[in-house]
């Protein structure tokens, strides 16, 4: 198993905790290399096939007190859902002495004005819905003087879909690799609309301290 130390983003982090990732921080870590079995394990629950050789497996372990090892898996595509490939992704521990993906998601892989995104949602947001809101995230030029195109890429979510802030609205939140977005879809009389409501960016990291900061705008 090779290692290499780095330190792991706050997304990353937040995939493994199990937190929001607005509440995680920069972590010691390093990148580790799953032996084949291991990897066959991980891959078994996952995606369901262990043999495929375009799925992709990311792995690293704290340093400090505990030496578990967290894993976040993107599954070769598997068909095509509203006209895109279609996918799982999953986040794996092996923190109780065998490996767990006890976070599976479907996924779509899109192209967006930034590059290619793998786009996963709840099951209870329609992957329909969960384009809609990435394209628009994509196409919207600035929000509070933030440059929000740029901001969808590598990895995104989508989660809520069920919040209503006002009579025929419904919030989302949109989450990337560094950066996370409220954003709210307001119909009426047939219409529909969609808008920004928050926006949060991870700021780059202090090459003093190793701190990470945060802006919220909305």
């Amino acid at each position: 198993m090779r290692a290499s130390k780095h330190y792991l983003t706050a997304t990353a982090a937040s995939f493994a905790l199990g937190v929001p990732t607005a509440f995680a921080t920069l972590i010691p870590s390093e990148s580790v290399t799953l032996g084949t079995a291991d990897r066959a394990a991980v891959l078994a629950q996952a995606c369901g096939s262990t043999k495929r050789g375009s799925d992709k497996i990311e792995a690293w372990r704290y340093l400090g007190a505990t030496r578990q090892i967290y894993v976040h898996v993107t599954c070769a595509p598997y068909g095509a859902v509203a006209g895109l490939p279609a996918l799982k992704i999953a986040d794996c521990n092996n923190t109780k002495g065998r490996w767990d993906c006890d976070h599976i998601s479907p996924a779509l892989r899109i192209d967006l004005p930034a590059g290619e995104v793998v786009l996963a949602y709840t099951e209870h947001i329609a992957p329909e819905s969960a384009v809609e809101i990435a394209t628009y995230a994509s196409t919207v030029r600035s929000f509070n003087g933030r440059d929000v195109p740029a901001f969808p890429m590598g990895t995104c979510s989508i989660s809520d879909g069920q919040s209503a802030p006002f009579k025929g609205a419904i919030n989302f939140e949109l989450a990337c690799d560094g950066y996370s977005a409220s954003i709210t879809k307001d119909c009426w009389e047939g219409r529909c609309r969609l808008f920004f409501t928050a926006f949060d960016e991870l700021m780059v990291e202090s090459s003093s301290n190793k701190s990470l900061e945060r802006t919220r705008e909305g």
